[in-house]
This record gives C-alpha cells, sequence and structure tokens, in this order.
C-alpha cells in the first residue's frame, strides 16, 4: 500500500462480477498505417449493431459492433488536407427517413468549388442511416452510411466545429463551434432556424460541447468560459 492512500500503489487482478454493470473488453480496434486520434463515437442504430467514429485525419468509419470488423468508410478524406485543420470533431447518426430531402438539390446553397463529394467507400446492403460531421473547416457534412458518399455539405459556423447533437425525433441538429455560438437547423429542408451566442470565447475556445435531452425540452452547453448553460424550449 502507497503511504497516506487506502488504495495499492500497483494494479490489482479484476474480480468476477455477477452485477449486470459489469463489462469486459471484446475488441481492441486499431487502423494499420495510421496514428490518427479517435474524436467522436456515436451508435448508428438503436439495436447497437454498429457504431461510427470520426478521427482527426478526417476519416469516419464505421465499424459492426459484435464483429469489430469495418463495415463502411465514408468518403470524408477526400476533403482533407491531411492536417487537423481539416479534421473531424464531431459527429451523430440518424435513420429517420431524410434520405429523399437530402439527396434532392444536394447541390444548393453550396459554393462552385464545394460541390458534393463523390466517391463511394461502403458496403452494399447492411449499413443504414446517416452520419453527420462537424469539422475543423467549419463545415457540416452529411454521409449516406451504406454508400459512403457524402450527399450534402454546408458552411456552417465562422469557425470551427467542435460538437453536434440531434433531436429525439432525429429531424432537427443543434451544431456547436468556437466562434461561441449555438446553430439550430432543420435537417429536412437543411437551413439554420436559430442562432445564439451563447458562451465567451476564451483561449480561442468558444462552445466545447452541446448535448440536446431526450424528451427535446433542454439543451445543455459547455464552453471555454468554464460555464455550463441550460436553454428551455
Amino acid at each position: 500500500m502507497s503511504s497516506g492512500s487506502a488504495f495499492p500503489s500497483s494494479p490489482q487482478p479484476s474480480v468476477a462480477s455477477t452485477s449486470p454493470f459489469h463489462y469486459t473488453l471484446i475488441h481492441s480496434i486499431t487502423r494499420p498505417n495510421s496514428t490518427a486520434s479517435p474524436t467522436c463515437i456515436t451508435p448508428l442504430a438503436t439495436s447497437g449493431e454498429s457504431f461510427a467514429v470520426s478521427y482527426s485525419d478526417a476519416a469516419v468509419l464505421v465499424y459492426d459492433t459484435r464483429t469489430g470488423e469495418e463495415v463502411a468508410s465514408m468518403a470524408s478524406l477526400e476533403t482533407s488536407n491531411g492536417t487537423q485543420s481539416t479534421g473531424v470533431n464531431a459527429i451523430v447518426a440518424t435513420t429517420t427517413g431524410l434520405d429523399s430531402s437530402l439527396s434532392s438539390d444536394s447541390n444548393r446553397g453550396m459554393s462552385e468549388d464545394e460541390n458534393v463529394v463523390s466517391g463511394a467507400t461502403g458496403r452494399s446492403g447492411g449499413v443504414e442511416g446517416i452520419i453527420i460531421s462537424g469539422h475543423e473547416d467549419r463545415f457540416i457534412r452529411f454521409y449516406d452510411a451504406n454508400s459512403g458518399q457524402c450527399t450534402y455539405n454546408m458552411l456552417a459556423h465562422p469557425a470551427a466545429i467542435s460538437a453536434l447533437s440531434l433531436s429525439p425525433d432525429g429531424r432537427e441538429l443543434v451544431s456547436a463551434g468556437h466562434d461561441a455560438s449555438l446553430r439550430f437547423w432543420s435537417l429536412e429542408t437543411r437551413s439554420c432556424t436559430q442562432e445564439m451566442t451563447s458562451h465567451r470565447l476564451m483561449r480561442g475556445e468558444g462552445v466545447c460541447s452541446v448535448v440536446w435531452s431526450q424528451d427535446g425540452r433542454w439543451i445543455v452547453s459547455g464552453g471555454g468560459d468554464g460555464v455550463v448553460k441550460v436553454f428551455a424550449r
């Protein structure tokens, strides 16, 4: 035992438990020839059969929860310049039926040099849903989880996007940025419905995190100013 402490000074062997909250490691997933760090993880479906992971090099991959195998790769690397300035900071996923509204007129609102990214890297069948990513380059991008194609992207903040959260019905999105603002989006029209400056900018950090409550009534944000704020609808 270490002096003045009730805790052992060296790691102790784990003890089997019958508690329903006891978990066992089943997969350790690494990317070959990559040192990029995971930046965000989100379940792809309520069943928990798959999950998406974003990385600091802008990669967005989907893994099978049961096997640990990669089952799809989004075309997010096509907008990366190989540095963290184009990395992905946040991802969310929804299976709400937005495919038709997102795929139609997908170039609307984008400049000539920001066309829809092509190059499907997913596998056919088995992976459904839309993955939404928030990037260091200020863009929010939408990917079809099955094909891997980017179906829409939009310049969402004047500074890097730090966090995303979906409404419980999967039809609205709130984004947080290092411009110290929160922005609310309709996913059906891909338009900003509300913008608010919620925190003071400190040390280059604005809003660091945001979450939408499960009943849809509350939004909670945390900022670089050390303040947590609660907003009510």
